[in-house]
């Protein structure tokens, strides 16, 4: 049971939030806005990937994997040259990404089932959307190779599990709203004490005979349930607007992003008990959950290929435990036995930050 003071204390900063009603709605608006601009900004999905062609062999072959090529959507089609030199001036110019060469007697080795050769050029300056093109130019290789082609007796037929289209929205959706939730949650308790300080307020509270754990819990309260109405919106938003499936326990989802909410919750109210006002407090909510919990969490670059330092450094980050849950749940179908070791994590890290806030008003008593 709670007891009266943390009660009262929480009741007093749920009026805090209603009287001021607009920002209330910015808090529950925004997320959804953001969700739904970075849900179609953030696409890894290429399409319309501008390449040229030079064609050695000037076959009815060729001609037909230019066509089925630039007709799959993936591919758009710069201009046709005979020479290399003048084919490179598009990459470095910037007018296409890739270059296919097709060598002269291409048309003959497939005939011959000796194997025709496709030289694919790429502009590395941007490695990812390299790699990506590489893959989907293969891919479309593999797959005309079924036609007209010599099949080859070894073949590899991938099998994509889980998101079989690899549409990059059901990747990035469930993870941009752990990104969010983090710092919303953050913000929102980061201005929790340091408004009380700037207004003057917090000495009423400080004579009153109530202990600095009651304050930390009364201020969290409140902020635990509009963060809890926060997830069921963006999660409602990513599955209904954007299709994101529901493979698992939508019951275990929600209760085990309590336990996310809280260490998110936890961040903003030991920065809110560690500085005196609001405005260098929603800096450091910022700095501290907005850039580590894109970059560091795997919510787009794999933690396995970060470096060993970066990799310590993302077990500290609460979304990168989060990130395994919702797309382990959302995604896979996930259940409790695998994902319950993430869940103590962020329980963990909430109960040492609550833990820190306390100590540093407990500071501020004295």
């Amino acid at each position: 049971m709670l007891k009266p003071k943390i009660v009262t204390l929480a009741a007093k900063e749920t009026k805090h939030i209603l009287r001021d009603p607009r920002s209330l709605g910015l808090i529950f608006l925004l997320p959804v806005f953001m969700i739904l601009i970075y849900g179609y900004a953030v696409n890894l999905d290429l399409k319309n990937i501008p390449v040229s062609v030079v064609d050695h062999d000037r076959s009815s072959l060729s001609r037909l994997v230019v066509e089925k090529m630039t007709g799959s959507g993936y591919f758009t089609l710069t201009g046709r040259y005979d020479g290399m030199s003048q084919a490179r001036r598009t990459i470095y110019s910037g007018k296409s990404f890739g270059i296919v060469v097709f060598p002269k007697g291409f048309a003959a080795d497939a005939k011959r089932r000796r194997g025709a050769n496709v030289q694919f050029l790429l502009d590395g300056s941007d490695a990812n959307m390299a790699t990506i093109a590489s893959g989907y130019f293969s891919a479309f290789i593999s797959d005309l190779s079924r036609g007209p082609f010599y099949e080859l007796p070894l073949t590899v037929r991938p099998r994509i599990l889980y998101n079989p289209d690899l549409e990059s929205v059901k990747f990035i959706v469930p993870g941009l709203a752990g990104v969010l939730l983090m710092m919303v949650c953050a913000l929102m308790t980061s201005v929790a004490i340091t408004r009380e300080k700037e207004v003057g307020t917090l000495e009423l509270v400080l004579t009153t005979p109530i202990k600095p754990y009651q304050v930390i819990i009364g201020k969290v309260l409140p902020y635990i349930v509009i963060a809890f109405l926060e997830c069921l919106t963006i999660v409602g938003f990513a599955h209904f607007w954007f299709g994101v499936p529901v493979e698992g326990n939508l019951a275990l989802l929600l209760f085990m992003t309590f336990g996310y909410l809280f260490s998110a919750l936890a961040i903003g109210i030991t920065i809110s008990a560690a500085v005196r006002t609001q405005q260098v407090a929603m800096s450091l909510a910022m700095v501290t959950t907005m850039l580590p919990s894109v970059m560091l969490s795997g919510f787009i670059f794999p933690v396995a290929s970060m470096p060993p330092v970066l990799q310590i450094i993302s077990m500290c980050i609460p979304a990168t435990y989060y990130l395994r849950i919702i797309r382990g749940i959302m995604l896979k179908g996930v259940g409790w036995v695998e994902l319950w070791p993430n869940f103590a994590v962020l329980v963990g890290i909430g109960v040492f930050l609550i833990f820190i806030g306390m100590k540093k008003f407990s500071t501020r008593l004295d």
